[in-house]
């Protein structure tokens, strides 16, 4: 009998200078499981300057 769960969610924090790696290869490696969601967390909804200037722009923002 299978059973129906929520899916897992995980996050990802963005924030200025951050290494692009860290960011993406776990994402790609996460987007390959079944039944889980993904969030990209920012502080700010301003667009993310990554240390080898890469740039992540926000365009939708949640309140917690």
């Amino acid at each position: 009998m299978s059973r129906n769960y929520p899916p897992l969610k995980i996050g990802f924090l963005l924030f200025p200078d951050l290494t692009q790696l860290d960011l993406t290869a776990p994402y790609k490696v996460f987007s390959h499981v079944p039944n889980i969601q993904i969030e990209l967390i920012a502080k700010e909804l301003n667009s993310i300057t990554s240390d080898c200037r890469l740039w992540f722009v926000i365009f939708a923002y949640c309140y917690f």
